[in-house]
């Protein structure tokens, strides 16, 4: 029997795609964006990509930052978006794909996964197969009557970049799957090649893919991969969608690759850090393949001893940004406990809330508050007081404002604060009040005297009565693990501490991990485990983006998201 789909639009009139739209173009840098009029609306080159019809934009700072300062601008003139909600309106699909078991040589030829992968590999041997089947979900989610199938997985190709040669990976998606016949839910023209996606759905399109510029988000027509596109419930606005795309992706690949947190036990989520370390390291582009492979506990060994788990502190600089707001939730589900650092002034009373306070009860569980509110108004009291309360429990750390925040942060860490090391060693003699003099408390003591037997022999290690003030070899300390979101602390980490950038290129180069991702945040809205950002202003119209981005550079938009809403389109 087949399970429905209650995330798919079953109004399924199709939509007449125009030849040309409107789009935003960059013609510079320290320029506004122009409007472009009959610009032709982007063609779905690849499987596995579609065509999202745009209704609202998300603006991140990172869309007036890079004009500004003149960075991440792949080409001029450039269409710049990082995420936006719309319908599905055409996808491109592999026929072939009829099964579960496997796909044909032919639609594995064709399985091309980024434009900029070169077509001579396709001729390429499959040399490697990577199962993470263990990391999708396979129980079916429920809440209010509301059913998220379970999925199985399907094996997709695709191709890598690499400088040695080409090299094809298989790696395993999570597709919907009938559980009579094994044959992807609702499988057609109309409908993705992982399953999940159908022309009509209302949809999250995330596009950390920037230097395509089919995928930038300032533009009516929007392609996407299939596994970066995420469908909303019904009690999810476009503009809520709108909000929360890079944001969640930012915050997953935080807590899952760089401090290993494992959210198997949330919905059905992902074990990240398993999922990229099973992958062969040619899957993995070159800037980033030393963080997922060689970041946090290298080995197995030290993946046990560091990785961050439940009940473990985790300290958030920058709470009031909105992938803090992702991080705080997803922390607290996975049993985390979040201290956050934030300007109490503007925004304690939002993360300080108690229960109840909140208008939308439903969501109101508490997971979307941390445990503790830190004032960041003067980040050496900050410091003080997460050092004073927490002190060697406080070992993971995320900032999400920038350098100089991250070294702060850095000095709350276990291990981290150069003024208590300090105070260490000027307390590291005792006074001997016979003498006057001071012997350093580095300074070994006398041995005792060697144990003896009954006959004045020297006793062996087995005569004693009792070892248990024999020296035991301990394994080291864990580490401190700190991620900047936007910075890091200027040179290279202290000896007790590791330094992570998030790996956001995962997402959209790996499709294993998209589809993880975006499959997870489906089920983490339906089920209301997942509160979005606030909404915390609206501009009308396409040509508004630069009055909305003009309102970020001013700092008026805190605590939650600004986007556009395309006329006639929600």
């Amino acid at each position: 029997m087949s399970t429905s789909n209650p995330l798919a639009n079953t109004d399924k009139a199709a939509h007449e795609i125009p030849p040309s739209q409107r789009v935003l173009l960059l013609h510079g840098p320290r320029q506004p964006y122009h409007v472009t009029h009959d610009y032709a609306v982007p063609q779905l080159h690849h499987d596995r990509e579609i065509l999202v019809r745009t209704a609202v934009i998300g603006l991140n700072p990172i869309d007036w930052k890079s004009p500004d300062f003149n960075f991440a601008i792949p080409e001029l003139p450039y269409i710049a978006g990082r995420e936006c909600a719309g319908e599905v309106v055409q996808l491109k699909t592999r026929a072939e794909t009829s099964s579960v078991h496997g796909l044909s040589e032919a639609s594995e030829a064709d399985g091309l996964l980024s434009p900029e992968v070169p077509s001579a590999a396709e001729d390429a041997e499959a040399d490697v197969v990577v199962d993470v089947t263990d990391n999708v979900a396979s129980t079916t989610i429920s809440s209010n009557d509301t059913a998220i199938p379970a999925v199985e997985p399907i094996i997709h190709t695709f191709l890598t970049n690499d400088a040695s040669a080409a090299k094809r990976v298989s790696v395993v998606d999570a597709v919907e799957v009938d559980d009579k016949t094994d044959v992807p839910l609702g499988r057609s023209p109309s409908t993705s090649t992982s399953g999940r996606i159908t022309t009509g759905d209302r949809v999250l399109a995330i596009s950390t893919d920037y230097r395509d510029l089919r995928k930038g988000a300032y533009q009516e027509y929007v392609v996407v991969w299939d596994y970066n596109t995420v469908r909303l419930p019904p009690h999810v606005s476009c503009e809520a969608g709108a909000t929360m795309g890079v944001a969640f992706v930012a915050a997953v690949l935080a807590l899952g690759v760089n401090l290993g947190v494992d959210f198997s036990s949330v919905a059905g989520g992902p074990d990240l850090l398993s999922i990229v370390r099973r992958l062969p390291p040619a899957a993995l582009a070159a800037d980033i393949r030393d963080e997922c492979l060689r970041g946090i506990g290298a080995s197995d060994k030290d993946q046990d001893h560091d990785r961050a788990r439940a009940g473990d502190w985790l300290a958030i600089w920058g709470a009031s940004s909105t992938s803090a707001h992702m991080a705080i939730q997803l922390a607290r589900l996975a049993g985390l406990r979040v201290a956050a650092v934030v300007d109490t002034a503007k925004h304690g009373w939002r993360l300080a809330r108690k229960d109840g306070d909140k208008e939308d009860e439903e969501t109101d569980k508490g997971w979307w508050q941390p445990d503790w509110v830190v004032d960041s108004h003067d980040p050496a009291r900050a410091v003080a007081v997460l050092r004073a309360n927490l002190g060697s429990r406080l070992r993971f750390g995320f900032d999400t404002r920038g350098r100089d925040t991250a070294t702060w942060l850095l000095r709350a860490l276990a291990g981290g604060d150069p003024a208590a090391a300090s105070n260490k060693k000027a307390t590291a003699s005792t006074s001997n009040s016979a003498s006057g003099r001071t012997t350093p408390r580095s300074s070994p003591p006398s041995p005792p005297a060697t144990p003896r037997g009954d006959n004045g022999v020297v006793a062996s290690i087995s005569d004693m009565a009792d070892t248990d003030d024999l020296p035991v070899e301990q394994a080291p300390a864990p580490k401190s693990h700190l991620v900047g979101l936007t910075g890091l602390p200027k040179g290279t980490p202290p000896p007790h501490a590791v330094f992570h950038s998030v790996p956001i290129k995962l997402f959209h180069e790996v499709p294993a991990v998209g589809e993880a991702l975006s499959s997870w945040l489906e089920r983490l809205l339906a089920s209301k485990k997942l509160v979005p950002p606030v909404v915390a202003g609206v501009e009308d119209g396409l040509e508004r983006v630069n009055a909305g981005l003009d309102r970020l550079r001013a700092g008026e938009i805190s605590g939650g998201r600004l986007v556009v809403r395309l006329e006639g389109r929600t």
